[in-house]
């Protein structure tokens, strides 16, 4: 065999093997999942079991972070993202795109009433990691935004500034960065084992979302987690012994949403679970998607709760808004569809 050759050889071993290691966690996982459904009779057809098996294989060599990206404005428009655009869906009942390609895992309204987000990309030269910052029109016009403007909008607040938080699978420590135009600046560092006794060793994890709220205290689900960060810039573990670690992208606490009366909501990918949380102490599910959904984002208006749910099918992007209903039961208002 040629050094080439060789080398090539080696390459791909190691990377069978890496992924191999990193995947081994999702066979228990899925079945376990398995199992639960058909305690709970959810497999009534043996086509659903094929199914599930087909879903299993899949699942080892294919992930994806779905979207968390939902908000609804002051006169009950619902936007939405799919991860290649964002749509609308009207008060009146018609669904449409709004903002075309954008890679946006997260967005918000400005007080203003504008849509501002974040796109995320791979330079297809360098491979490089981009994120770019964009606002929207009432129309739906893009615009490009400095990430100060930006994180003046989707940051997290501490000593009267705005600040956006860095955070990786690999860390045990989250920055939180203040950006002066276009320059990033680390203004401080957070490590866990000095800030959370619960989590002496481990590592934050990957940020699936923020809140904010009125006291200026910010939630964030991280890693699996729930988490607090106080006006002192101190993290807080929430929920004692509900969550646990978890390093991978699709496999956490997906994201956070602020309700009225205090409540939040948050949505667990893996459980397919959405919970509502009053306090630092009690949580409880709220809802639970069907086998072939997940719940990725939430927002609540109008003391209703709107959920963004992303198909399991890792072949689709299809995604649905749900609103829920009294009892358990909920309306699919909207769902994104294909683009001409």
């Amino acid at each position: 065999m040629s050094p080439g050759c060789r080398c090539k050889f080696q390459g791909l071993t190691l990377g069978l093997y890496t992924l191999t290691m990193n995947r081994l966690f999702t066979w228990s996982f899925l079945w376990s999942e398995a199992r639960y459904n058909l305690k709970q009779n959810q497999f009534k057809k043996g086509s659903q079991f094929l199914a599930a098996a087909w879903l299993t294989l899949w699942s080892i060599f294919l992930s994806a972070h779905p979207s968390t990206g939902i908000a609804l404005d002051s006169k009950g428009n619902v936007y939405f993202s799919d991860l290649e655009h964002i749509w609308k869906h009207s008060s009146s009942g018609t669904t449409e795109v709004f903002v075309r390609n954008v890679h946006s895992h997260y967005f918000k309204l400005s007080p203003g009433g504008q849509l501002v987000g974040e796109h995320s990309e791979t330079d297809s030269v360098t491979g490089a990691f981009i994120r770019r910052f964009w606002q929207a029109s009432v129309t739906g016009e893009r615009t490009d935004v400095s990430r100060q403007e930006a994180t003046a909008v989707l940051g997290i607040p501490y000593a009267g500034e705005w600040y956006w938080p860095e955070s990786d699978l690999h860390r045990k420590k989250v920055e939180f960065s203040r950006f002066q135009g276009e320059e990033l600046e680390v203004n401080f560092t957070l490590e866990l084992g000095n800030t959370d006794d619960e989590l002496t060793s481990a590592k934050l994890g990957v940020f699936g979302g923020w809140a904010v709220q009125n006291d200026g205290t910010s939630l964030l689900a991280a890693g699996g987690l729930a988490k607090r960060i106080n006006k002192n810039g101190q993290v807080e573990s929430l929920f004692s012994g509900h969550f646990k670690y978890n390093d991978e992208h699709y496999s956490e606490l997906s994201s956070v949403a602020l309700g009225e009366n205090g409540a939040a909501y948050w949505t667990h990918l893996d459980r397919r679970a959405v919970y509502i949380s009053t306090d630092a102490k009690n949580i409880r599910e709220l809802y639970k998607s069907g086998f072939w959904w997940k719940p990725a984002g939430v927002a609540e208006y109008s003391n209703h709760v709107y959920i963004l749910e992303s198909s399991r099918n890792p072949f689709s992007n299809a995604v649905r808004v749900i609103k829920l209903k009294d009892g358990g039961e909920f309306d699919v208002i909207a769902h994104n569809t294909l683009v001409n």
